[in-house]
């Protein structure tokens, strides 16, 4: 079938609301709204991109149902792993650094889509460049509103880590 059927296409750009709606902190009228957009879009990315590793992973077994093809199933692994670890840097440490490691793991997972041989139709890495970049555009947009990652950050968490074994130490304190 060469002819792009709507309900893929409608679904998917119905799919793009929350990624535009959270892409400008600005435009909110919400107390905190960085705290809140960073979250949302970050928490809605993680979900997209297990999605989409999901699909890869069903279209794998619909294709090799005695599950041969290991390798695809393996990595599809990766991006719902790289998600919850992007999850818990926005919600623990750094936002912008979270919301760059989904960006990028939303870059590969495409990448993947549009030029490895696949079983899904031939119209899926087109809807995908369309989603995928306007998912990686409000992502972008979002990553802004944020300070720059600064190496020079991690050292409150070492601190914290210590150099006894990784007990906790009381040198990571919380000023009003």
């Amino acid at each position: 079938m060469s002819q792009r059927p709507i309900l893929p296409y409608a679904l998917g750009i119905a799919g793009l609301i929350p990624f535009i709606v959270f892409a400008f902190p600005g435009t909110m009228f919400i107390t905190d709204i960085e705290i809140v957009s960073a979250s949302a879009i970050a928490s809605y990315a993680a979900v997209i991109l297990s999605f989409l590793a999901g699909a890869r992973w069903g279209a794998e077994l619909a294709v090799r149902p005695d599950a041969s093809g290991h390798m695809t199933l393996i990595a599809s692994m990766f991006p719902p792993i790289l998600a919850w670890i992007a999850l818990l840097v926005v919600f623990s440490w750094h936002e912008r650094l979270g919301l760059e490691i989904l960006f990028g793991g939303l870059l590969v997972q495409f990448l993947w889509d549009f030029f490895a041989s696949s079983p899904l139709p031939r119209w899926y890495p087109k809807l995908r460049l369309l989603l995928s970049s306007v998912a990686m555009a409000s992502i972008a947009f979002a990553m802004f509103s944020y300070e720059p990652f600064d190496p020079g950050d991690i050292q409150p968490l070492l601190d914290a880590i210590g150099s006894n074994g990784g007990e906790y130490t009381e040198s990571l304190t919380v000023e009003d």
